[in-house]
Parts: C-alpha cells; sequence; structure tokens
C-alpha cells in the first residue's frame, strides 16, 4: 500500500545508512590500526658544543683596544647541513647568522645526526672607499672547509681558537684567524683556518653561490 511504502522507505534508507556507517567506521578503525602498527620514523639527535676560546694575538694591542675586542665573538648560523661562519656583515650574507659566540665562552646545540660542513664568508681588508669596493677588494668565500658528524645521543665538539695575525698595511685591522679542530668520540681532526685565504676562496665577485645575500 501506498501509505506504508511512504512509511517503510524512510526506514529502508535509515537501515541502509547504518549499514553504510558501520562500513565506515570498520573502514577507519582498519586504517587506524595499521596507521598505529606502522613504525614511526624520529630523527635521531646529537648535540653539537662551540667552544670559542679567549682571542690571543701576535701583535700589541692597546689596552683600550684589547677590552673592546674581548667583548666580540664569532658570529654563525645553521643553514640545512651546513654551519656558516661570518667576518661579514651578517646582512651581506644569504643564510640567517643568529648565534653569536663570544670569545671565552661556549655553547651547545641540538642537531639531527648527520654529515655536516663548515663554510665562512671572510673579508681582508685591502681597500675601497664604499661598501661594494670594500667588499669587492676584500671579501671572499670559503665553502666546505671542514666537515664534522653528529651522532645519535653523542656530543661533537668544535674548539675554535681566534688569533689575531701580524699583517701589513697601513690600516690595522684585527679580526682574528679562526683555528678550528673538530672531536667525535675521541677522535680529533686537523686543525683548519675557516677564514684565512687561500687558492681554494672565491672572490666576492666571482661568487654566484647561495652563501652571499641577493637584492
Amino acid at each position: 500500500m501506498h501509505w506504508l511504502t511512504g512509511i517503510m522507505r524512510p526506514g529502508l534508507d535509515t537501515t541502509n545508512m547504518r549499514e553504510k556507517t558501520m562500513k565506515s567506521i570498520r573502514l577507519f578503525l582498519a586504517l587506524t590500526m595499521i596507521a598505529g602498527s606502522a613504525p614511526m620514523v624520529a630523527h635521531a639527535d646529537g648535540t653539537l658544543q662551540i667552544n670559542v676560546a679567549p682571542f690571543t694575538s701576535e701583535v700589541d694591542i692597546k689596552e683600550k683596544i684589547r677590552k673592546q675586542l674581548e667583548g666580540g665573538g664569532m658570529e654563525w648560523g645553521i643553514a640545512g647541513n651546513r654551519l656558516v661562519v661570518t667576518t661579514v656583515n651578517k646582512q651581506y650574507v644569504a643564510p640567517a647568522i643568529n648565534q653569536l659566540t663570544r670569545f671565552g665562552t661556549n655553547v651547545t646545540q641540538s642537531l639531527p645526526a648527520g654529515e655536516y660542513t663548515i663554510s665562512c664568508v671572510a673579508m681582508v681588508y685591502d681597500g675601497g672607499m664604499s661598501v661594494a669596493k670594500v667588499l669587492s677588494k676584500g671579501a671572499f668565500f670559503n665553502e666546505n672547509v671542514m666537515t664534522f658528524r653528529i651522532e645519535e645521543g653523542q656530543t661533537t665538539t668544535l674548539d675554535i681558537r681566534p688569533v689575531i695575525r701580524k699583517t701589513g698595511g697601513l690600516i690595522k685591522i684585527f679580526m682574528p684567524e679562526y683555528l678550528t679542530t673538530a672531536t667525535l668520540n675521541g677522535e680529533k681532526s686537523a686543525e683548519v683556518s675557516l677564514n684565512s685565504r687561500s687558492e681554494k676562496s672565491i672572490g666576492w665577485d666571482d661568487y654566484n653561490g647561495d652563501l652571499k645575500f641577493k637584492k
């Protein structure tokens, strides 16, 4: 009968809806069980400790200037698997330079396990009457000058000796050279200069990589 059919049809629709709902719930439970049983991937962390020693100098420095230098430090940042050190004003460096470790202090940072390199944006003053000229004549890039490893649950130590070298020229710029070693599990690397100019250094004007800030 029409009226009965009219009453029962919603009941039939409800049954179908219940079946569909139960099917959806069973599917959801199956998916959550699969997700729950799947292994979770975690990034294992280790620790990087950076020790920046008090600076030493090969040249005589006036007491007033010495006190100013003692308040300085090494500026650096982590960009992916690369530690970037700079002695050039960080506004001209592309990676974020958000750390300043003062001479005679240390700092620790948790990092994902893996292999890391150190690059440096550096400068030896060679004259120039404008910022562009000073950078063009004296700034350079030392890419991947050193490597170190971070291992899960272990501490890797970078020991940095800032040394002010005796240089020629009429204008004295007291910029320390960063002599660096890496130690992990008692094994110490050879000492490497991060910011000295060498035949592998790339001049400011010749460099087109991702360490230079581009307007």
